[in-house]
């Protein structure tokens, strides 16, 4: 599963070329806070698509912002591409993410206990 999200300040060259960086499992989009052509859309869901398929993954999760670009989720789902839900994931990885707690602030399983249990 990939996380989708706008980079802070796309270069112009990256915003012409519309290349996409994919760094462990999130994918930026070279896209501001500006309004994005059908045809940008288009083009940045098939570069997605071509990442995904060769990762054989058709499931992504997408930040806020690039929810709000109405025509280029369109284009994911009509590639067959699943947007999950950003709470559903989180209940479901709410164990490693103790365990991530865990490992930083060096905590015991017996204090884990009452940040699970509250």
């Amino acid at each position: 599963m990939y996380y989708i999200h706008e980079t802070d300040k796309p270069r112009k060259i990256l915003r012409k070329l519309n290349i996409i960086h994919l760094i462990d499992n999130k994918i930026i989009l070279p896209i501001n806070n500006e309004e994005i052509t059908q045809r940008q859309a288009e083009k940045l869901a098939l570069k997605t698509k071509k990442i995904l398929n060769k990762t054989n993954c058709n499931k992504v999760l997408v930040s806020k912002k690039i929810k709000s670009k109405e025509q280029y989720i369109d284009y994911l789902n009509s590639y067959n591409i699943s947007i999950i839900n950003g709470r559903w994931l989180f209940e479901v990885l709410i164990y490693d993410v103790l365990q991530y707690i865990m490992k930083v602030k060096e905590m015991k399983k017996e204090e884990t206990r009452y940040i699970y249990n509250n």
